[in-house]
């Protein structure tokens, strides 16, 4: 999946509707049947997409499950199969991530981070908090036994200086982690924001770290910023017009912040 035009942060590169929907309810049997009925019930064209799909478990003898618990992603609990969506690649240090829109019946792949023409679109198929976060060892580690293969991203083939100066990086982001966000001090909590950028950590989880800072921090002019960083983060990820967007500016006016951020302006206000 490759870039046509330069992208900015925030745009839409493509939105899918679900070709298989799995409710997190159906353990695996139950799974192999509902695939079973839904591919009965697809046509021709949709299933030519579906059997085209990769099982990295078994490639030479592929079968239903293991092209979906390949290729699928998160729903919200749930899960699904976006068949477009799933020729993403995997990057490390992604510039685009997946956002679910289940108020729009969507999936969506936005651009998180500059991606310039000609550059491929590649998302982080780990979780950030966790194996996204710590190493390249323990990346490939995971990676191999989940994916069956080896990264080659531009984290993962850092040399020299460049490589030993990321991986003492990630070792204090994983320190400051463990030592949980409540005890950084707020100093600490910008060192650690600024290194998820350094490695191009998903929006999604950056929100979560500033979400909670947020909400926990009692200084006006704090909470002013990471207000501001907060609701950039949702517009960045769901859109300016985006539910989400006006559900955190309501959040800010009720925890009675919002008479200090100029939300057009991005300062804080006297």
């Amino acid at each position: 999946m490759v870039a046509l035009r330069r992208l900015q942060p925030g745009e839409l590169i493509v939105e899918e509707a679900a070709l298989v929907y799995v409710p997190d309810r159906l353990d695996r049997e139950a799974t192999r049947r509902l695939l079973e009925e839904v591919v009965g019930r697809m046509t021709r064209v949709q299933r030519d997409v579906f059997l085209a799909l990769t099982d990295c478990r078994n490639p030479g003898h592929p079968d239903y499950l293991g092209r979906f618990f390949t290729n699928a992603m998160s729903y919200g609990e749930d899960a699904g199969l976006w068949p477009i969506l799933a020729r993403a690649n995997h990057s490390c240090r992604p510039n685009a991530e997946f956002v679910t829109r289940k108020d729009l019946g969507l999936q969506h792949l936005r651009a998180i981070y500059p991606i310039e023409e000609g550059e491929e679109v590649e998302i982080n198929y780990m979780l950030m908090e966790q194996e996204g976060l710590e190493g390249r060892e323990a990346r490939q580690e995971y990676l191999r036994g989940c994916y069956d293969f080896e990264c080659i991203c531009r984290a993962c083939t850092l040399k020299g200086g460049k490589l030993e100066a990321e991986e003492g990086l990630r070792r204090g982001l994983v320190a400051m982690k463990d030592r949980g966000l409540g005890r950084l001090t707020e100093q600490e909590v910008q060192v650690y924001l600024a290194g998820l950028y350094t490695i191009q950590a998903k929006l999604s989880y950056i929100f979560e770290v500033v979400e909670e800072v947020f909400l926990a921090s009692t200084g006006a002019a704090s909470r002013a910023e990471f207000g501001r960083h907060g609701r950039a983060l949702v517009a960045l990820m769901y859109g300016e017009d985006s539910p989400q967007v006006q559900l955190w500016e309501e959040r800010a006016r009720s925890e009675g912040c919002d008479a200090i951020i100029d939300w057009s302006e991005g300062r804080v206000v006297e």
